[in-house]
């Protein structure tokens, strides 16, 4: 049986008790779920919902003035496989970056669509030697509550031909396509290289990437992998369902415009 999901039009932030009215006006949620889906929700608001469920949700949330799109989970553009970068080269024509078999590839700048820039929070990790009769393992576990705050700073390039999404850590990656301007810290190269980057194609940010490109001090925050990719599916579709309509899509970060904001100072 088909299963559906409820899409969010735009990215601005949930009313929580506009979407509590709403859910209890559909019967399909209740009031408490609200402030939970409101926080978890990065362009997918609602998932494995039945035809009935997703109808009788949308039309409750549009009483309420929150506007979103029912469709089916297999009308969501499937997100990529990301190749982690380690290295590259930054050329007039494109991005030239190495395989895992050490051979070269070019990524032309004008076949790249979709920037995806952020914070990403990430739980240390400890590793535990189980030992019982007959057993002698190394178990891994995540700690409950982060005793200090851990992030991965990260780019995502979304292209068009064989290698559709293209993935930069900044601690996992050789800045020597820097030269001179190379410094000493990876984190300070990763703002060197996105602006490069930025400067050489018509992009569609998320917001990490918006903020990022305006300037703002702060990174742009995901909770998770999961919460950072999920806006990037939904950006996907957003220009799908955009150009269906004839329209430019809005950055989420910049509704009255498609495409990346001005070019501010550099940081």
């Amino acid at each position: 049986m088909a299963r559906y999901v409820l899409l969010q039009t735009s990215l601005d932030p949930l009313p929580i008790k506009r979407l509590a009215r709403a859910f209890v006006a559909s019967g399909a949620r209740v009031s408490l779920d609200a402030p939970a889906v409101a926080r978890h929700a990065f362009g997918v608001l609602l998932e494995d919902l039945s035809a009935t469920a997703a109808s009788s949700l949308a039309r409750a949330l549009d009483a309420e003035g929150i506007a979103v799109e029912a469709c089916g989970e297999d009308e969501l553009p499937p997100l990529p496989r990301a190749r982690v970068l380690h290295r590259a080269e930054l050329t007039e024509d494109g991005l030239l970056h190495h395989t895992s078999q050490d051979r070269t590839r070019l990524t032309p700048w004008s076949m790249m669509r979709i920037i995806s820039m952020g914070s990403i929070r990430r739980r240390p990790r400890t590793t535990l030697r189980l030992h019982l009769p007959d057993v002698d393992e190394l178990v891994e576990t995540l700690d409950i509550e982060d005793p200090q705050r851990h992030e991965d700073l990260v780019l995502d390039l979304l292209c068009d031909g064989d290698t559709p999404r293209l993935r930069i850590i900044a601690d996992q990656f050789l800045y020597a396509c820097l030269g001179a301007r190379m410094r000493s810290r990876a984190r300070e190269n990763f703002v060197l290289l996105a602006h490069d980057i930025l400067e050489r194609c018509d992009l569609m940010p998320n917001r990490g990437a918006a903020r990022f490109h305006l300037g703002h001090p702060e990174w742009f925050t995901y909770p998770s992998w999961s919460a950072f990719e999920e806006e990037t599916r939904w950006l996907m579709w957003k220009i799908s369902w955009s150009e269906k309509r004839g329209a430019r899509p809005d950055s989420p970060a910049t509704p009255a415009s498609g495409s990346m904001p001005r070019r501010p100072k550099a940081r």
